[in-house]
């Protein structure tokens, strides 16, 4: 009699018990999309990290012609990518872009980014670039397309640093590049407000090495190092520096406080916005789908009387008010599963966002397995809960039987 009722019953309220999914389904998609985008917008900078070879410190010794192969081998120092304090033009370009231009080091042994979209570019071909995530949107032009790089004379270099003369435009060879990839480090990144970055190949650089330094050699150049990973590091490279040089006025910034530690830091606050969101979530959920629940169940306890006369067991009947809401959490709890994992295709969000090393879908098997058992057990408990209040109600107000005696 159970299965049969059973049966009946939910062909006389598929239509309730779909609205009832659909609730449980938006309500925990909601709770689940939320603590999955928290959990991976805080990991983001340390999974970035982990996949680039992130520079230590940057080292700026402000002195043009400073000589660093004395750097290189120092014996806290892994890997070192010199770059210049020379510019590019692109045609066209939108407000004022970053554009990077480093020896052969960079891209490969120092900040090697995650390559979202494309390939590197080849590092002895000039005509190859990438650009970052940001670009495109700011720029309009992508992987595939060709751009027009102009650097500056030599001459120009040399004047605006030993005259600070500023040329009015770059006049020296013009590069025709062909963007072949999109890619992200701690290094090589977006910057708020920022539209986007231009990472030239290394063979610029060997190739046009007056348009950078100058015919005289007149530019400054700074360097990312990788240090061993120690504790200390800082400390003993700046020691080692300052020994090797015979300087100590040699700026060295640790880039893991003074950049990877601010992201991080600020991923961790929005991550934190996000629970206090799904916590909300959560709360209005328990209200709303509770409500459902609880009308759910006393229709079908106030349809049961008639069978409870007939000699249903309390038990069956029990039963029989649960399985409906409990099949429709299951189906609810499915689909907030499948709404969570595309919805992850839009997180994390804000900063972490731009230093995701992994964009697109995601499933943290965690959050959605706990969603998908916690869910169902959940409403079940309100659905026994709710049918066991609605059949003490119903058999208080039963009349009583008369005797026939």
């Amino acid at each position: 009699m159970t299965a049969a009722w059973l049966r009946a019953d939910l062909r006389r309220r598929w239509r309730s018990l779909l609205v009832l999914a659909l609730l449980v389904a938006v309500a925990a998609g909601t709770v689940m999309t939320a603590l999955a985008g928290a959990g991976r917008g805080e990991s983001a900078v340390d999974r970035l990290l982990e996949r680039t070879l992130p520079a230590t410190a940057v080292v700026l010794p402000n002195t043009a012609g400073f000589d660093w192969e004395p750097v290189r081998r120092l014996p806290s120092v892994e890997e070192l990518a010199v770059w210049p304090l020379g510019v590019v033009e692109v045609d066209g370009a939108t407000g004022e872009p970053d554009t990077w231009v480093m020896d052969e080091v960079a891209l490969r042994d120092v900040e090697r980014p995650v390559v979202l979209d494309g390939r590197l570019p080849d590092p002895g071909r000039v005509d190859e670039a990438v650009v970052t995530a940001a670009w495109k949107e700011a720029q309009g032009s992508g992987v595939g397309d060709r751009i027009r790089v102009r650097l500056h004379a030599p001459e120009a270099v040399d004047l605006y640093n030993l005259a600070q003369v500023e040329p009015e435009a770059a006049t020296g060879p013009r590069l025709d590049v062909t963007i072949v990839g999109v890619v992200r480090s701690p290094w090589f990144g977006d910057a708020p407000g920022v539209p986007g970055g231009l990472v030239l190949s290394p063979a610029v650089l060997a190739a046009y090495p007056g348009s950078f330094y100058g015919a005289q050699g007149t530019a400054r150049s700074n360097a990312l190092v990788r240090l061993t990973p120690e504790p200390g590091a800082i400390e003993r490279f700046s020691a080692e520096l300052a020994a090797a040089t015979g300087r100590s006025d040699i700026d060295v910034w640790d880039l893991r406080e003074v950049v990877h530690a601010r992201h991080r830091d600020l991923a961790a606050f929005e991550a934190a916005g996000l629970r206090v969101f799904a916590l909300v979530a959560a709360a209005a959920a328990v209200v709303l789908v509770g409500q459902a629940v609880a009308r759910n169940t006393a229709a079908t306890v106030n349809d049961l009387r008639v069978l409870q006369a007939l000699g249903l067991a309390p038990g069956q009947a029990l039963r029989v008010a649960v399985a409906g809401p409990a099949l429709a959490a299951v189906a609810g709890a499915l689909l907030a599963v499948a709404g969570a994992v595309v919805a992850s295709r839009w997180f994390p969000i804000g900063a972490a966002a731009a230093a995701e090393p992994a964009p697109g879908f995601d499933a943290d098997p965690l959050v959605l397995v706990a969603g998908l058992v916690v869910t169902p057990v959940l409403v079940t408990l309100g659905a026994v809960l709710s049918a066991a209040v609605a059949l003490r109600l119903a058999d208080g107000a039963a009349p009583a039987r008369r005797s026939v005696v």
